[in-house]
């Protein structure tokens, strides 16, 4: 119940709007639940022990699933907004752009994630993707940060502003 009740006031601290309240609510309320989950069901609720590389994935999915799921009340500005984007997110019509059909949407998603799980796992073997940027050299690295930078400043759709300026 602490848990809970510092992440409500978590999201109070974070702006005053009913959005950010039910973001800490639903972060304590999962917080909280995992915590029971791993005194009654220790196996299951740990994602290095878990029931074998299925539950593994679905544990992981499940935590992403539930964090993403979050952040659409804390990034809202309102209600709307925020019923807005679950219609677009469940509602089988593809927001992002139209001109992309749902099944290369579904395919480039899918290619991203088991791109990013492939990385992550091989980095735990054998650490090659830590081999790799550890031996670039720092204004290498540098540059290519920059670069990654600009393109996310540049071919973003609109500009946000810092989300602590908006009060």
């Amino acid at each position: 119940m602490n848990l809970f009740l510092t992440m409500l006031l978590g999201g109070l601290w974070h702006g005053a709007s009913w959005n950010f309240v039910v973001w800490g609510g639903f972060h304590g309320l999962f917080l909280g639940l995992e915590r029971m989950g791993k005194k009654f069901w220790p196996g299951f609720f740990s994602a290095e022990n878990g029931p074998g590389i299925l539950g593994k994935f679905s544990y992981r999915i499940f935590v992403l699933l539930a964090v993403v799921l979050c952040w659409v009340f804390f990034r809202s500005p309102n209600w709307k907004t925020t019923g807005i984007v679950f219609e677009k997110l469940f509602g089988f019509s593809a927001g992002a752009d139209p001109a992309l059909s749902y099944l290369r949407i579904l395919f480039i998603g899918f290619f991203l994630f088991f791109a990013a799980t492939w990385i992550g796992n091989r980095d735990e073997k054998d650490g090659s993707f830590r081999k790799f940027y550890e031996g670039l050299h720092p204004a290498l690295f540098g540059i290519l940060v920059g670069i990654g930078l600009l393109f996310a400043v540049v071919f973003s759709s609109e500009s946000q502003p810092f989300i602590y300026f908006v009060f």
